[in-house]
């Protein structure tokens, strides 16, 4: 507003024209002007539209707040093109640095919503020498962007080879809901252990499998949700081994485990009845309906005038003269209906040993869990869901041979290497016969039998990886390959880390064209639309526990949500009934303690409100959702770090621009 009427009034005192900017410049935000006498700071401008009717948002320098900020107004391209001109310019080095910085930005924006891909270099790819050590080092990658970019190079699913933030999320809410049960039940420790600690590379098994007898085993990569006669469903943990030549599955149950085999023709069997110590549910109690009421509440405004448009609210108590403008503060009072709360009632178990009979499970399409990742990862990346993993005997972990060879094993397909080459397959596991075998389904087919030390022997002799090498990234962010084939000598591959880089490299490869290529363009911290494609012109610039909080931040990468909806909200219409005394949010976190079926249920029901997802970044505590459309949205994220228990659930009204929040103590609420 001020700004606007700066430019009309020099014009007209002058009766000058300013030209536009010249030819190919670019208003950019980061340099300040003194236009007529007053600093102005462009603080921010909209990357995605470079039109001029675009906005940036402008500090005025010399017109500070009480608060301590500067006042901003709003201004379009245009018509910063006419005013920059006739006003004091910043030094060349400060408009490059501009220049430069919102290209970066840019940059990172596009690599939000258009993720990195795999490009081929228009060129003759560079021979490999025969055995030689697998190195990175050239690339400009390290860390995530290395591991993201040998995943996508190797020709697995692209989906699969980002973090999948929900997923990632959703697993760390289970485990803290273990860590925090911990403290409260007994028993809970070992549970807690077995949970959370790193696997170890090895057999497991996936899968949904139904039987008679109420037989019901969901089967994730470390235990399997088990229910068997009358028993409610509960968490059991297993492990596996190999019994001459059969797969024998190991379930911690009391009063005693026992064990399933996998038969050849895929179905899993135990010898006879077992005797299972569980719970059943024995009833319920309390729970209602709370009045509801009529609410008032009042919201304030501020708004800043010039002389001129003051005169018409000359006189009011609200308007103040804070020197060349005018401040007026405007209080409106609305009255809304608040509805009562539902209170869910108290669910009682009792416990319950029951003898369920002989298990004969058959294979019954996906489990809770793989069908919660598939419908997040089509939320999350545009609709396309990736495969799940096949039912049966699977593999994780990276395996290594000291002739370069590795196999790198992932629920639904293995990453074969031999030094720079690599190249994804499916792969199979054979454990009926003399000895249990993996085959990786490459064009010459890798066969590697399963030892009892937990290494693979694929015989002796030569064998060829034809894949991709990596190259480095393209300034537009995506990964850049070349085809390799590679020749490493056969050898026992016991489990290790892939090795990244080698003084002995004997082929280094090829710098790429483009001197930016190598540049990695991180998108930690940046808000991704779930539909992958910026659609309003709203940014929200999150700051998580500042350094003046003095507290070490508990959301260090921890990934944010923005909704349309609160949570709270989310989880009553997910059919989420909280205990008596608890909000809902604090009876879905104590949900996911007890490993309820109501943890993922509420999540499921969270996805069609899901508008963002972004990630703190660790190092500056801050975020940045991008391309938002304006209107009213929720920020919602949980923590049980540095002794708290916390969530946030903080209501953001977001306007055209850019827009602020701090993420603290002070507007958190307590899980506990």
């Amino acid at each position: 507003m001020r700004l606007r009427l700066c430019v009309f009034s020099f014009a007209a005192m002058s009766g000058a024209y300013f030209p536009p900017l010249a030819a190919g410049q670019v208003i950019a935000a980061g340099p300040t002007y003194v236009c007529n006498g007053e600093r102005l700071h462009l603080e921010s401008c909209d990357i995605r539209d470079l039109s001029d009717n675009s906005q940036c948002m402008v500090a005025h320098l010399d017109k500070m707040r009480p608060n301590g900020f500067p006042t901003y107004t709003y201004e379009t391209r245009g018509t910063l093109k006419k005013l920059l001109p006739t006003c004091q310019q910043p030094s060349a080095q400060s408009l490059a640095k501009a220049q430069a910085a919102q290209q970066k930005n840019a940059g990172e924006y596009q690599a939000v919503v258009n993720p990195p891909k795999l490009v081929a270099p228009a060129r003759a790819p560079q021979a490999i020498a025969v055995g030689s050590a697998m190195n990175f080092g050239s690339t400009g990658l390290s860390g995530d962007s290395l591991r993201e970019g040998r995943c996508v190079v190797s020709g697995r699913e692209a989906t699969l080879c980002g973090e999948n933030s929900l997923g990632s999320w959703f697993q760390g809410a289970i485990a803290n809901g273990v860590n925090m049960a911990n403290a409260i039940a007994p028993g809970s420790a070992d549970m807690l252990s077995k949970a959370t600690k790193p696997l170890p590379p090895g057999l497991e098994i996936a899968g949904n499998y139904v039987g008679n007898g109420g037989w019901r085993m969901q089967f994730n990569d470390r235990s399997a949700m088990m229910s068997c006669g009358d028993l409610d469903q509960e968490q059991r943990f297993y492990t596996i081994g190999i019994v001459n030549g059969q797969a024998a599955i190991k379930i911690d149950i009391t009063p005693k485990p026992f064990l399933l085999y996998l038969r050849p023709e895929g179905m899993l069997a135990d010898a006879g009845p077992v005797v299972v110590n569980g719970r059943v549910v024995a009833g319920s109690s309390g729970g209602g309906t709370s009045n509801g009421q009529w609410v008032t509440s009042q919201n304030t405004t501020t708004q800043t005038l010039t002389p001129m448009e003051a005169q018409q609210y000359a006189g009011q108590s609200n308007l103040h003269s804070d020197g060349q403008y005018y401040t007026l503060n405007q209080t409106n009072t609305s009255t809304s209906y608040q509805p009562g709360t539902y209170t869910a009632p108290t669910i009682h178990y009792r416990a319950k040993t029951e003898t369920c009979a002989t298990a004969i499970l058959k294979s019954a399409g996906k489990t809770q869990e793989d069908a919660l990742k598939g419908m997040t990862e089509a939320m999350l990346m545009g609709g396309k869901s990736t495969p799940s993993a096949p039912a049966g005997l699977r593999m994780h972990g990276a395996y290594v041979a000291p002739t370069g060879l590795s196999v790198e094993f992932f629920p639904e397909s293995a990453i074969l290497g031999c030094g720079q080459a690599i190249k994804a397959y499916p792969y199979t596991i054979q454990a009926a016969g003399a000895q249990a075998t993996v085959r990786v389904e490459a064009p010459h087919p890798l066969v590697m039998g399963i030892k009892p030390d937990n290494s693979l022997d694929p015989g002796s002799g030569q064998y060829e990886v034809q894949g991709r090498r990596i190259l480095g990234k393209t300034a537009d962010g995506d990964f850049e390959a070349a085809p390799a084939a590679q020749t490493c000598a056969l050898a026992v591959l016991k489990p290790g880390a892939i090795a990244t880089a080698s003084p002995n490299l004997s082929a280094t490869p090829m710098a790429s064209p483009n001197p930016s290529a190598n540049a990695s363009a991180g998108t930690s911290g940046t808000g991704m639309p779930t539909n992958r494609t910026a659609t309003g012109d709203a940014v929200l610039a999150l700051n998580a526990f500042p350094p003046q909080s003095g507290l070490a931040n508990p959301l260090a990468a921890h990934t944010l949500f923005l909704l349309k909806d609160s949570f709270d909200n989310v989880l009553l219409k997910s059919g989420m009934r909280p205990p008596a005394g608890k909000t809902p949010m604090q009876g879905w976190d104590l949900a996911c303690q007890q490993k309820s079926p109501q943890c993922s249920q509420a999540l499921i029901g969270l996805q069609p409100f899901i508008a963002a997802v972004v990630k703190i970044d660790p190092a500056s505590g801050k975020a940045t959702f991008l391309g938002v459309p304006a209107g009213s949205y929720y920020v919602f994220s949980t923590t049980h770090a540095n002794h708290l228990a916390l969530s946030w659930d903080v209501r953001v009204d977001l306007k055209s621009g850019t827009n602020s929040l701090v993420l603290d103590q002070k507007n958190a609420g307590a899980l506990q």
